[in-house]
């Protein structure tokens, strides 16, 4: 019994020393371009002339923060956060008011502020000795605020500078939802704890779906 210990304790001790050198905290942020679609049901009580579609213009920025379990599997938490945009300008000539000519055109504006946050187990296998593949699956939640506005606008023709601005419509409102994030890639050691790579991410829900390539860096502790 005593033998049978004294030769187990040892392994425990081994397995204690060895889990260190996979488990361990690591932060990391990206940037991601891509398309997007959204139900937003967009009525003006003016239509304009032509369809408002808002989308991605401006990229997806994220952080996130996650624990290596494994030489395969780590959990990971993070934050994105998104605009979709999209307007329409009508010109309608000149108008007189008190005494001056004026520029005259209406705006027709759509847009989207997205802010997120997602929990994800990752599955890493190693390619090569420097390159690795990474799997990613979880859950988001999103809070939308979506918002529309038409504007009736004047331009000064001798001085651009003066403009008289009337807004004629707003509306907003906000969108709380559940959904899921999956995304495959490859990531590449720099350092012994410096990765950088790149990915395909597609996220969706009941309100909007985005599928975007994206550029990430983390530091593993």
């Amino acid at each position: 019994m005593k033998r049978t210990m004294m030769k187990t304790i040892p392994l425990y001790a081994l397995a204690l020393c060895a889990f260190p050198t996979f488990a361990a905290p690591y932060v990391g942020v990206g940037y991601a371009l891509g398309y997007a679609q959204q139900d937003q049901n967009i009525r003006f009580n003016e239509q304009p002339s032509s369809k408002l579609d808002p989308n991605l213009e401006d990229g997806i920025a994220s952080l996130f923060a996650g624990y290596t379990l494994s030489p395969s599997w780590a959990i990971e938490l993070g934050y994105r956060q998104y605009d979709l945009d999209d307007s329409h300008t009508a010109n309608l000539g000149t108008v007189n008011q008190g005494g001056k000519d004026y520029y005259h055109s209406k705006e027709w504006d759509a847009s989207v502020d997205a802010k997120q946050v997602y929990l994800a187990p990752v599955w890493r296998y190693q390619l090569s000795e420097k390159w690795q593949g990474q799997i990613k699956a979880g859950l988001t939640y999103t809070q939308y605020q979506a918002s529309q506005s038409l504007d009736n606008e004047l331009e000064l023709i001798t001085n651009d500078d003066i403009e008289i601005n009337n807004r004629l419509e707003h509306q907003s409102k906000d969108h709380n939802q559940f959904g899921g994030l999956v995304s495959v890639g490859v990531a590449y050691q720099l350092m012994p704890q410096w990765f950088v790579g790149g990915d395909v991410q597609y996220q969706a829900d009941s309100f909007a779906q985005v599928t975007a390539i994206n550029l990430a860096t983390r530091y593993q502790f």
